[in-house]
């Protein structure tokens, strides 16, 4: 694997591996209280290292490698409001009632259950 040529620092004797420079940028969002995502990492190699290929997998193994946890999706599912009660994800309104996620999900797209349906 040959080294890209914008990762060497001024002083000429030190290289930035691209995983390296993922995680302190990661971080300092992190810490600006800005959320982490792919397309925000990709903006700052472009800006870093211009014409660079860069492969999804190789932002998050870096992340994953830092215990960094990306903001890009939401996790925990579809909120729904079920018989008057909130919940977080289809799998927690189906548990509450008794039935399956998949039950739970027929419930909201069905017409005969009025009190079943997703939340914004």
């Amino acid at each position: 694997m040959a080294k890209h040529p914008n990762g060497w620092k001024p002083n000429g004797r030190e290289y930035v591996w691209k995983s390296t420079l993922i995680k302190e940028f990661a971080r300092a969002l992190e810490d600006a209280g800005r959320p982490i995502t792919h397309s925000a990492v990709l903006e700052m190699l472009d800006r870093e290292r211009p014409g660079h290929r860069t492969y999804p997998t190789e932002i998050s193994r870096a992340l994953t490698a830092a215990k960094v946890e990306c903001k890009a999706r939401r996790r925990g599912g579809i909120r729904v409001e079920a018989e008057g009660a909130a919940y977080p994800s289809l799998a927690s309104a189906g548990e509450a009632h008794g039935i399956s996620k998949e039950a739970a999900r027929k419930r909201v797209k069905s017409p005969h259950f009025p009190t079943w349906r997703l939340r914004d």
